[in-house]
């Protein structure tokens, strides 16, 4: 069946406008603003994003990234463009009704700017218009500490905490493992210490399993 176009009378709309909202989920870099790249790049940006159309979906993910990046990732380069884009977005959620927003960025997205990470929060916080309330969040990938770690610690302020406090975090989480998995340690140990004592280490599940987790483990 199709739904019919419903077009909202003037009053009606006003009335959804004046109500008081929130956005809890902005992601900054996703809502970079064609103006700004038409004015970038004219003639690149000239026709809508192909993802714009109604019957547009998205082949694959890589097809996904490939666009992201080319109109979304790659405009930032300062905490200027970032200013930029975080203006008219939040203007246009101020407009709406909006008094509350949480918002996102890539932290790792940093290593292309040119400005430091406090510098690109500062420039997102000015953009915000008076009376609307923001918050900005931190978003990456599960593994983008290991590379960009000590980026993210300066977009946050953070100083090293050093190798105690590294010791004491990968303890903490081994112990809360080793809590919740209580019964299956307890098997593992078992059938391991049985597979040595009958000469047969690699004899059973238990065994077999204690004895891959522990070469897993291994520094390499």
């Amino acid at each position: 069946m199709r739904i019919p176009h419903y077009t909202a009378s003037a009053d009606f709309t006003r009335f959804v406008r004046s109500l008081p909202k929130t956005e809890t989920h902005l992601h900054l870099e996703g809502s970079t603003p064609i103006e700004l790249l038409r004015d970038l790049e004219p003639e690149r940006y000239t026709n809508p994003p192909p993802f714009w159309q109604p019957d547009f979906r998205y082949e694959s993910f890589d097809q996904f990234m490939a666009l992201y990046d080319e109109y979304c990732m790659n405009f930032y380069q300062s905490a200027q463009r970032y200013h930029d884009a975080a203006k008219i977005v939040l203007a246009t959620c101020a407009e709406q009704g909006t008094r509350y927003v949480e918002t996102s960025i890539h932290l790792p997205g940093l290593a292309a700017v040119k400005n430091s990470g406090p510098e690109v929060l500062a420039a997102i916080r000015e953009a915000s218009p008076p009376g609307l309330e923001l918050r900005i969040f931190a978003g990456m990938c599960h593994n983008d500490y290991a590379a960009h770690g000590s980026l993210i610690e300066a977009a946050l302020g953070w100083d090293d905490p050093g190798a105690a406090f590294s010791a004491v975090l990968q303890c903490g989480t081994l112990v809360a493992v080793l809590i919740a998995m209580r019964r299956d340690v307890v098997a593992l140990g078992r059938g391991f210490l049985a597979g040595l004592a009958s000469g047969r280490p690699w004899g059973t599940v238990e065994s077999r399993v204690a004895i891959m987790i522990v070469l897993g483990t291994l520094p390499i």
